[in-house]
Order: structure tokens, then C-alpha cells, then sequence
């Protein structure tokens, strides 16, 4: 008879990906994450993998769970400016959350020393693209309705709201305050309309 996992797989999924967003892929030993998921070593192996694959399907969970969940403040306000600050807003607010590590578990895996694996390489890649692809569909439907200028680069527009997205958690991370932070959001999106 097969044994029956005794263990809520999406929960210990989220505290492994607490784990690695706080520490990094090179900071996080399995220690760390027995310790946070509340499994055994063999556990994780059987349920998730390698911690290699392990960290894979929290990236995929942190695109999933936080960059669906920032994206919704474009689709859910009237403008694309009011949707892009709503955007930057959230991405401070989730900073400064107790609930989360603070900054941007894509961003800090990219600044690792180790060199990523190409599977873990592509995924990262992949999230970026999904998240400045998702901003891009929102500028061009502004651009359609005259909310933005037509001559102005959409794909240029939603790398930079990444750029500033990343940058705003990485300074955030360092102790940049959030009065600061809400000022640079700010500046960006009025610089939108030049």
C-alpha cells in the first residue's frame, strides 16, 4: 500500500519560497528548508526534487502568486498611469509587508555569484519576459485610447517599469525608506507624460 502524503504540498512550497527569496539559492542550505517546511530531507526529495528543482518551482510560484497578483493593479484601475503607479505602490508596499522577505526573489537570484543552470537560467529569463510582456499589452492598449503617445516604444516603457520595479525592491532592501521610494514611483509615471 502506498504511503499518503501527510503534508499540505502548496504550504511547504510558499515557506520554501519565503526561504529562497529571503537568502538566495547559495544562501539557502536544506537545513533551511526542512526547517521551513517542517519536512524531511528524503520529503522534499520525493515531493519536489533536487534543491535545484525545488528552487525552480518557487520561481514559478513567486510569478504565479506575486507578479499575478502586482500585475492586477493594472487591470483593475481606470488609467494606464493610475495602473502603473498602483503597480510601483504595490511593489513597495510588498516590501515593507511582514509577511514577505522583501525585494525581489527574481531579481536577487539574478544578482547571485553562481551561475544559474540554463533550465533555472531560462525560468528566470522567462518570468522577466512574462511580467515586461504583461506591462507592454496594458501601454499599448493606452496607446489605442490616447493615453499614451503613439510614437513612444511600448517594449522601451515596460523595461523600464521592470528596471524600476526591480530597482525599487533592491533599494528598498538596502534601507531606502518608503517616502523615497513612493517619490521615484511617482517621478516615473509623470515622466510617462512627456
Amino acid at each position: 500500500m502506498p504511503r499518503v502524503k501527510e503534508f499540505d504540498e502548496t504550504r511547504a512550497l510558499e515557506a520554501a519560497m519565503h526561504v529562497f527569496w529571503d537568502r538566495g539559492y547559495e544562501g539557502t542550505s536544506l537545513q533551511d528548508l526542512e526547517k521551513a517546511t517542517g519536512l524531511a530531507r528524503t520529503s522534499i526529495y520525493n515531493a519536489y526534487g533536487n534543491k535545484r528543482q525545488l528552487f525552480e518551482k518557487t520561481i514559478a510560484l513567486y510569478q504565479k502568486n506575486v507578479y499575478g497578483g502586482l500585475l492586477e493593479e493594472i487591470q483593475q484601475a481606470t488609467s494606464i498611469k493610475e495602473g502603473l503607479r498602483n503597480l510601483l505602490l504595490a511593489v513597495i508596499d510588498l516590501h515593507f509587508s511582514k509577511k514577505t522577505p522583501g525585494g525581489c526573489m527574481i531579481a536577487l537570484s539574478l544578482l547571485e555569484k553562481t551561475q544559474h543552470n540554463k533550465s533555472t537560467r531560462k525560468l528566470l529569463d522567462q518570468t522577466i519576459e512574462f511580467v515586461t510582456k504583461s506591462i507592454e499589452s496594458h501601454i499599448k492598449q493606452a496607446q489605442e485610447i490616447g493615453d499614451i503617445n503613439k510614437d513612444k516604444d511600448t517594449q522601451a516603457i515596460a523595461s523600464m517599469v521592470v528596471t524600476a520595479m526591480a530597482g525599487i525592491m533592491v533599494q528598498a532592501k538596502a534601507g531606502v525608506k518608503k517616502k523615497r521610494l513612493v517619490k521615484i514611483a511617482d517621478t516615473l509615471v509623470e515622466m510617462l507624460e512627456s
